[in-house]
């Protein structure tokens, strides 16, 4: 969590470009429907977004930030895996947060106040640093799994001049109902379409037109090729994937133990610290073994079949909102059961 936070802070640290100065600024309200709040800038706020690796996962990191002059003003969400919330309290979860804040800022620092305030659906913190010549000022909540951050930051000179524009950013900022885009309405069943891939050995029923993409990806094996069909509908999608193994990891492991081992890291991905699927059951495809399996983790039912062909192994995986589990599961069950295994463009799989 240390190298997000630390991300979450370092432009308000840093040296802004020379601008116009707040006082001239018109005031423009942002609105964000995912990230389920609206707030006020002084100006107009740009937008990024960056996959932060951190000792949970890897973690998205929204941000919309403000810089004029040397005052800098920030909006951050992040969410958080699902068990790693569920493992200890909000409380402690964003004190643990802030502590880290601290230390990114400063080892050793202290904040000069930390006020505790009640967010529905979780719990918040205003805090006040003045640390190296930079004052900051911000509010950190968690709600749920998301953690918020609204921030500030001004030279410590100008404190008195900026602090009533600092707080009505920080009292402008307002939760907002979640509103996650719907997936789109199944496709009717004329709408479905077989994907054939000789060179990859299977047919499948997607509903839409998958999109193939090849990359290489380094593993303790050597560089494999991974091979992937996505049907992306935003918040829902399909999947199919296949890598070839070598041949002697193969023999040496066990078919049995490379399928549960590529499910066990499936499961630490999408729920990580998670002990088990919430099902999870052996099968066969023909005489290839496999396993079949689903979760329900941070929003979303996720739903796939492991599978081993001689040295080639198969992921197929289809997820979608918790929220429409029951209409997307009928599809799910479809696009899963539609798998099959053909010889490939040089002969048998392998």
């Amino acid at each position: 969590m240390r190298t997000l936070l630390t991300l979450l802070i370092t432009a308000l640290l840093s040296p802004a470009p020379a601008s116009q100065s707040p006082a001239s600024q018109s005031w423009q309200e942002v609105r964000s429907a995912e990230g389920a709040f609206r707030v006020q800038f002084p100006g107009e706020a740009r937008y990024d977004a960056t996959e932060v690796p951190t000792r949970v996962g890897t973690i998205r990191m929204h941000r919309w930030i403000l810089e004029i002059g040397n005052t800098a003003y920030q909006i951050i969400y992040a969410d958080y895996p699902e068990a790693y919330v569920r493992a200890t309290t909000p409380d402690a979860m964003l004190e643990s947060a802030l502590t880290q804040m601290r230390e990114g800022i400063r080892p050793g620092a202290a904040f000069e106040s930390v006020i505790p305030f009640a967010v529905a659906g979780g719990t918040g913190r205003e805090h006040v640093t003045d640390i190296g010549g930079t004052m900051m000022k911000g509010r950190s909540m968690l709600v749920g799994t998301r953690l918020y951050q609204v921030l500030a930051g001004v030279p410590s000179t100008e404190r008195a001049a900026r602090s009533a524009q600092i707080d009505r950013f920080l009292n402008s900022f307002v939760l907002t109902p979640l509103t996650i885009a719907p997936a789109p309405a199944a496709p009717a069943a004329t709408a479905w379409s077989e994907l054939v891939s000789k060179d990859g050995g299977f047919r499948v029923m997607l509903p839409g037109q998958a999109t193939y993409s090849v990359q290489t990806v380094p593993t303790n094996l050597g560089p494999l090729q991974m091979h992937s069909w996505i049907l992306d509908f935003g918040t829902a999608g399909f999947a199919v994937l296949y890598g070839d193994y070598p041949a002697t990891h193969v023999q040496n492991t066990g078919a049995d133990t490379i399928v549960r081992n590529a499910v066990k890291g499936l499961l630490d991905s999408w729920k990580p610290g998670a002990a088990a699927f919430d099902t999870e059951t052996a099968i066969n495809l023909g005489s290839y073994p496999g396993r079949e399996y689903s979760v329900d983790a941070g929003g979303y039912f996720n739903k796939g079949r492991t599978l081993l062909v001689g040295n080639r192994l198969y992921q197929v995986l289809a997820r979608a909102p918790s929220a429409q589990r029951a209409a997307a599961e009928i599809d799910f069950d479809r696009f899963l059961a539609s798998f099959a295994i053909i010889a490939t463009s040089k002969g048998a799989p392998h």
